[in-house]
């Protein structure tokens, strides 16, 4: 994981000491920190995952208790690394200043989630890798799709509640259909793309052996579940088409990162330095 290698070179060159928290505020509250070293983070550049591990926690779960960890451990400045959840931690931690002085320190929000769903940003850290992810994927299932007689492929993906990894996806893999939550699902819309599939087959060549695929968030629907999406394709396509399920899910997360995300996690996790260096300064200043 690139992201934390950056920050913590950059904070040893400027004689900073950088403390790692593992497994989010559980961690935090369970005493899981440590420091860090200039050669404790040096393979961590092609490494998938997170080597501090992930926790959907809030703070808010014990604030008092969070707050007591910021004073022992004497924390001067706070990098949070994450998606939507992080993003909310902040606001937690901004919020409670009024009642806790450990939490009047320089914080900063470095956004990092397959499923690009931060506000007020376009683009998170980790997004671009899943994406190739998912298209090699694609890409690969669609060839053993089109090696059978007429297949379609039901690919289920991450991205919580919203639609970027499912919807980029099917648009760099020429997907039939793709199932997101903004648009949601029903009975009548099962139905049209049954029919569509069904024409889409009748139209093909006789010698033609196709696949298809057919793209589906795993928070898509609560009901039309991928089993049962790829029931009925196989139910309702009669002798024109068969259909099989594929669940991606998990793999997104363990690839080797991409070139671009690398450039970008450094690039960012040292602006995000360099802004809370210089908020910690200005603080000393007002003091």
């Amino acid at each position: 994981m690139l992201l934390p290698r950056a920050a913590v070179r950059y904070c040893i060159k400027q004689e900073h000491i950088p403390l790692a928290v593992h497994n989010g505020f559980n961690g935090l509250l369970d005493g899981a920190i440590h420091e860090l070293s200039w050669l404790g983070v040096d393979g961590w550049t092609f490494r998938g995952g997170s080597e501090l591990g992930t926790s959907r926690t809030l703070p808010s779960v014990d604030l008092g208790a969070v707050a007591a960890r910021f004073q022992q451990y004497d924390f001067h400045a706070l990098m949070l690394i994450g998606g939507f959840e992080a993003f909310n931690s902040l606001l937690i931690l901004e919020n409670g200043r009024s009642l806790y002085p450990a939490f009047h320190i320089p914080m900063v929000h470095l956004l990092a989630t397959i499923s690009n769903n931060v506000p007020m940003a376009e683009f998170s850290l980790g997004s671009d890798t899943s994406l190739n992810a998912l298209v090699d994927a694609c890409d690969a299932i669609k060839r053993s799709a089109s090696a059978s007689r007429n297949r379609v492929f039901v690919v289920e993906t991450q991205g919580g509640q919203y639609r970027y990894i499912a919807a980029m996806g099917a648009l760099a893999t020429g997907t039939s259909l793709v199932y997101t939550p903004e648009q949601g699902m029903d009975l009548g819309v099962l139905g049209a793309d049954v029919k569509f599939l069904k024409i889409r087959y009748r139209l093909d060549a006789k010698d033609k052996s196709e696949g298809r695929l057919v793209i589906r968030n795993e928070c898509a629907s609560k009901v039309y579940t991928t089993d049962m999406l790829t029931n009925t394709f196989r139910e309702e396509g009669g002798g024109l088409f068969d259909s099989r399920y594929a669940s991606l899910e998990h793999i997104l997360q363990g690839v080797v990162p991409t070139p671009m995300y690398r450039a970008r996690a450094a690039r960012l996790s040292l602006w995000c330095m360099a802004f809370l260096e210089e908020r910690h300064q200005s603080l000393r200043v007002q003091l």
